[in-house]
């Protein structure tokens, strides 16, 4: 069964680093702010190029039937993305294209060497990934498709289908109604992701607008009722059930409203998560805490 949770456990990491479908969502303004006040929209010119880098950093804490293991640090993964504004309709619906270009391990200090090769290999399925979305002009998801890039194994192919429609959820949705410096709203999610159903919330704080450049903080919340996991690749025989989820969040974002990305963003999460795991005939009861630092950063 140890062997089975340590490729369970990947599969936990991956299901955390990647987006997952939002099968609900809404958004509640909170507070109007104060002063001028505007509906805000995004409003990308057709043709845009945009390059993000992705980094993300993360530490985990493990006990396994009953037994607390030594915590283990998890190399810095970064990935690079492209994005490409396709059409901007007279509505303001936009469609967008994007294509991940790099995607790599780098070296972390603590990290033991041998998480780095099968790690880097698991990333590098990643580079190719095409994919195409639309979204109205407050961010809201209204089609979406991910391309696997030739090569890709099964259970990579499975990811991008559970993905679909995902990339919205890297911006901020705004509200479709009038706000002004210090204006909150709430987005309320239901998440789809590795055959977990996850319900998500995400309080905006809009502290400051100067034209189209704003600065937003945010606050958030996971939570989860107990559930099977089916994940792909998951050895035959084995299996994995949620007890519980429990995870928050803060984080700050730059936007310009002639963009569909943040310019700058870092999120920080902790997470702890309870499970039990079964296979060989064997059963066992783990749990792990996560610490995750997401950062995004344009390319000039």
């Amino acid at each position: 069964v140890k062997t089975f949770v340590r490729g369970f456990l990947a599969l936990v990491v991956l299901a955390v680093a990647t987006p997952g479908l939002a099968t609900e969502s809404t958004v509640e303004v909170l507070s109007n702010g104060s002063g001028a006040r505007r509906v805000l929209s995004f409003t990308p010119t057709k043709g845009a190029t945009q390059t993000d880098k992705m980094t993300m950093t993360m530490g985990m804490a493990m006990e396994m039937g009953g037994r607390e293991m030594p915590p283990n640090n998890m190399p810095a993964m970064v990935m690079v993305m492209q994005t490409t504004i396709d059409d901007v309709a007279a509505n303001g619906d936009i469609t967008y294209s994007f294509v991940l270009t790099d995607a790599t391990v780098e070296e972390t200090e603590g990290v033991n060497p041998m998480v780095m090769a099968p790690m880097r290999a698991q990333l590098a399925q990643l580079v190719g990934l095409k994919g195409s979305s639309t979204t109205t002009a407050q961010g809201r998801v209204l089609s979406g498709n991910f391309e696997p890039p030739d090569g890709a194994d099964p259970a990579i192919k499975e990811m991008y289908t559970r993905m679909e429609s995902s990339l919205g959820q890297m911006s901020a949705p705004l509200p479709d109604k009038k706000v002004g410096q210090g204006a909150q709203w709430l987005l309320r999610q239901k998440i789809t992701n590795q055959g977990m159903t996850i319900d998500q919330n995400v309080t905006y704080t809009l502290d400051s607008l100067s034209g189209d450049d704003m600065e937003l903080s945010m606050v958030l919340t996971q939570t989860a009722d107990p559930q099977a996991i089916e994940a792909p690749g998951m050895p035959p025989g084995g299996s994995a059930r949620l007890l519980s989820l429990d995870t928050s969040g803060t984080g700050k974002l730059k936007m310009n409203l002639g963009t569909i990305l943040p310019t700058e963003s870092n999120v920080d999460t902790k997470s702890n998560m309870k499970m039990s795991v079964s296979a060989d005939g064997q059963s066992m009861e783990m749990g792990m805490k996560m610490d995750m630092r997401m950062e995004l950063a344009l390319q000039e």
